[in-house]
């Protein structure tokens, strides 16, 4: 197991999960945070599609989310240029939404957020006979960690199943060997 899995692997074990928390709200309704606390949907990021002016960097994942049958998009973005070649150019701090796509373009966002001097990844559970797949976010920045993992229910619901928070001791940073 490679060091990153195994660091997630102990943050998430240390996670106890959170009541479900619906995503209250239309999709695509800007701000609209519901029961789920408002820092996971910042209003000052202003809500955003892949390839919008600004929002160049993105990832994407297909899975059947809402066990529906079909297949929805979950869309990582974040607000950065690119260079010539198409490589993100990292600054000072950025802005990052999580959001699932339904074959219709309808959008639910389950996370905006601005991370300074951070970055947020985010990874596809698997699916067991229990419940569909999830999606878990992890956003690091030198001051804060986060891990949540959500579940999108329905257009306008996401659940978020697990929230893990610490604040970062930056004068206690670990040395040695550079993070891989």
């Amino acid at each position: 197991m490679t060091r990153a899995c195994l660091t997630l692997a102990l943050v998430l074990a240390a996670c106890q999960p959170a009541e479900e928390a619906p995503n209250a709200g239309p999709a695509d309704t800007p701000g609209a945070a519901g029961a789920v606390d408002s820092t996971l949907l910042q209003g000052r990021v202003p809500r955003a599609i892949a390839g919008d002016s600004g929002w160049k960097y993105n990832v994407s994942a297909r899975a059947d989310f809402d066990g529906d049958g079909v297949e929805e998009r979950a869309v990582l973005i974040a607000d950065v240029a690119l260079d010539a070649r198409g490589t993100p150019v990292w600054e000072d701090g950025h802005r990052w939404q999580l959001y699932v796509e339904e074959p219709d373009s309808t959008r639910t966002y389950a996370y905006a957020a601005f991370l300074p001097n951070g970055k947020a990844t985010v990874d596809v559970t698997v699916a067991d006979s229990a419940r569909p797949p999830t999606m878990t976010l992890l956003s690091q920045t030198p001051f804060a960690l986060g891990v949540y993992e959500f579940a999108y229910r329905s257009p306008g619901t996401v659940v978020v199943l697990t929230r893990f928070e610490r604040t970062i001791d930056p004068s206690r940073v670990f040395v040695g060997s550079p993070r891989p």
